[in-house]
């Protein structure tokens, strides 16, 4: 008898394994490090206060992308992941204790556990790996030479990307999507919970 595919457990971070915004977060250590002017960052203050209580829709996650491209053009990838130690801190101190709870709770019945985010994946590649998770699906900016050309390198991870690339994921690894979860708060991530058998709203948002 043929051995039967085991599932996984795909996370999405913001507002699910996370309080807030991993972009937010972001954009206060890049303010500090002079990659981000005053005014967007009051911009962005005033977002993320409406995005903690009532989450973000697609027009909303869109100008995010666009913004966060523009702020890091022209910006060398040693220096984003010189911002990394102050934001993976700052990450760690917001997760959900509900969500590490559900994190550990597949680890012990033998499942893999992803973060799928729109988030850039130099973000949440160190979280995922802080976290003890089998890894991380984010969206990947451009690179020439090691600068940011302020243009994406694959599709955008959000929507119907993240159920694309959460299958491309199962394809690799050979899970059966059937027998997989999906975490999520935001109904934009509906894709990514119909792509598994075991879809679970988590701090769901209006």
């Amino acid at each position: 008898m043929a051995e039967r595919k085991r599932g996984a457990a795909f996370f999405d971070l913001d507002r699910t394994i996370i309080s807030g915004s991993s972009v937010f977060v972001w954009g206060v250590v890049a303010y500090r490090a002079g990659m981000m002017p005053t005014r967007q960052l009051l911009k962005d203050g005033k977002d993320y206060l409406g995005f903690k209580f009532r989450g973000a829709g697609d027009a909303k996650t869109e100008a995010v992308k666009n913004r966060v491209l523009q702020a890091i053009k022209g910006v060398h990838i040693d220096e984003f992941h010189a911002l990394g130690d102050d934001i993976l801190q700052r990450l760690l101190d917001d997760v959900r204790h509900e969500s590490r709870a559900l994190i550990d709770l597949h680890d012990e019945a033998g499942r893999d556990t992803y973060i799928v985010s729109a988030s850039p994946v130099e973000i949440i590649d160190g979280f995922a790996e802080a976290m003890q998770m089998t890894g991380a699906i984010g969206t990947v900016a451009e690179l020439e030479d090691g600068v940011y050309t302020g243009e994406l390198a694959e599709p955008f991870c959000y929507g119907v990307g993240k159920a694309k690339a959460i299958a491309r994921v199962a394809a690799r690894e050979g899970y059966d999507l059937d027998r997989s979860y999906a975490y999520s708060d935001s109904i934009g991530d509906l894709p990514m919970l119909e792509v598994v058998g075991h879809p679970v709203a988590v701090n769901p948002d209006k």
